[in-house]
């Protein structure tokens, strides 16, 4: 299901980095994201893009768009200071994802 038939509420864009780690089974985590689009909730469907814009795989996002926002980029001991709770492990855990 995750990896095609519903409709991504949202896109992450990710850097080399990132697209590499997901390749190789990682989550994504906050610092390889690079950009957030759409307006999504925590656990809607959002579709992880690489640098080249194309989809890379699709996950449920354990951030709102707004709180997505606010994190990428920065590294995990910092998120919880940026967003005033402790924070999440990842943007989308693996476990949470399919690749395309």
């Amino acid at each position: 299901m995750l990896a095609g038939g519903l409709t991504a509420k949202g896109e992450v864009h990710i850097d080399a980095g990132a697209t590499r780690a997901l390749l190789s089974g990682k989550s994504l985590l906050a610092a390889g994201a690079v950009r957030i689009e759409g307006k999504f909730k925590r656990g809607d469907l959002v579709a992880i893009c690489g640098p080249d814009g194309k989809p890379v795989a699709r996950g449920l996002s354990e951030y709102s768009a707004a709180d997505a926002t606010k994190i990428i980029g920065h590294r995990s001991n910092a998120l919880a200071t940026i967003l005033g709770y402790a924070p999440r492990a990842a943007l989308v855990h693996r476990n949470h994802m399919a690749l395309v």
